[in-house]
């Protein structure tokens, strides 16, 4: 088995020669250290096996001895060589191809703005670019749902948007205050609080504002309500932004042994992660230290659009102030 695989590594042939002097032809294969293995005779055939860079001299020695060459097969690792190298120019230039098609595709090539009336396009192109978005910026990592958050707060005459990016297409789609669409405003909704916070700013696109700047609210808190009164009483669909000052808590668990900068870094590149493109700080951090377990806290503050739609149903009924009773 050895000599077997050493054969392959090496490279071997298979010969078969015909004629009526084999015998003077294996004499002189071994005058000449040349060993032939898994030698076969039969009539005025020989088959052998041959290390391959001996069938140069093999072809001359049959020659001098008057003997056909039926077949020579060379087979092992010299073969494989030569066929990997054969195709190796496809190989890489498949591999090439491969690279260009990736980093071709991983830049934005093209960035369209879509819904705007009033504000102009170079103003939204002024922004995403202050969020790092132009041509060429690498479009993996981009923080879609916080581009379109951060456009809705700095910009009031937003009411809406939406930030995507297909193939190499980055596309920035806006509803405008005064031009409400591209979205299902056909129903009558209040605007709650989707979480806790403080409010440092709130612009009422449409319905009652029952809260104002400077005003703490906890989440499912009545903001804008979908009842007006007026003249002549209505129900609408509520919109608003909200902006508000707003607090997340980080926890992370570890041993007493476990060095507490380690912890604190852990916990710092959580935050950085999930704040990434956000206005924030950390306001506060400690440790509780235990028997088996330290908990170590960081506490941050960060400003965002705290507005959430709340459809009502066609069956609610409302008070004399327009609270849903149901």
């Amino acid at each position: 088995m050895k000599e077997g695989l050493w054969n392959f590594i090496c490279g071997y042939a298979n010969m078969s020669l015909s004629g009526q002097h084999t015998e003077r032809f294996i004499r002189i294969c071994c005058a000449r250290g040349i060993c032939l293995h898994s030698v076969k005779c039969r009539e005025d055939v020989i088959e052998f096996c041959v290390d391959h860079r001996y069938t140069s001299q093999i072809d001359e020695i049959a020659e001098k001895c008057g003997l056909d060459i039926l077949a020579c097969r060379v087979h092992g690792t010299p073969v494989l060589r030569r066929r990997v190298l054969s195709s190796l120019g496809l190989l890489l230039g498949m591999l090439m191809a491969l690279v260009v098609f990736f980093f071709g595709t991983s830049f934005i090539t093209d960035v369209v703005i879509v819904g705007n009336v009033d504000i102009s396009q170079a103003d939204l192109l002024e922004f995403l670019e202050s969020q790092g978005i132009t041509v060429g910026t690498v479009k993996y990592g981009l923080k879609d749902e916080r581009i379109s958050n951060a456009l809705v707060i700095s910009d009031p005459r937003v009411a809406w948007a939406e930030f995507d990016v297909s193939g190499t297409v980055a596309t920035l789609t806006v509803s405008e205050a005064n031009y409400i669409h591209g979205r299902p405003d056909d129903r009558v909704a209040d605007v709650v609080a989707a979480r806790d916070g403080y409010i440092i700013g709130i612009t009422c696109l449409s319905g009652d504002a029952k809260v104002s700047a400077g005003e703490a609210v906890y989440a499912g808190q009545l903001l804008v309500s979908h009842y007006v009164s007026d003249m002549e009483q209505s129900m609408v669909n509520a919109k608003a932004v909200v902006v508000a000052i707003v607090w997340d808590t980080y926890s992370q668990t570890a041993t007493p042994d476990t060095p507490e900068e380690e912890v604190w870094e852990m916990l710092r590149r959580r935050v950085q992660v999930d704040m990434e493109g956000m206005n924030y700080s950390i306001i506060s951090s400690q440790v509780n230290k235990g028997t088996d377990f330290n908990e170590y806290t960081i506490v941050v503050e960060s400003t965002t659009n705290i507005a959430e739609t709340k459809y009502i149903g066609d069956s609610c009924s409302y008070d004399g102030n327009g609270e849903n009773t149901d």
